[in-house]
């Protein structure tokens, strides 16, 4: 933030109120696009357009049951031992 802002006689609150923070110029190369949705959903400024924790619990909990099961730990443990 630059130091004229308090120069400026400006608000650090309002300047952090009207940020915002653009997401990566390719989201689907880093992010899922489901994943990049509820975030921008959760990022909405007004407070009507986020989701409820209700909501995002239930869109959190179903796009972690879309993502592929974890190795068994153990796996490694055998990799590592060969």
């Amino acid at each position: 933030m630059p130091v004229s802002l308090c120069v400026q006689g400006g608000s650090l609150a309002l300047a952090i109120l009207n940020t915002t923070l653009p997401w990566p110029s390719d989201p689907a190369a880093t992010y899922p696009q489901p994943l990049h949705d509820l975030v921008t959903r959760c990022l909405a400024v007004e407070p009507e357009a986020r989701p409820t924790p209700a909501e995002l619990s239930a869109e959190a909990s179903r796009l972690l049951a879309l993502q592929p099961p974890l190795p068994d730990p153990s796996l490694y443990t055998r990799l590592t031992a060969q």
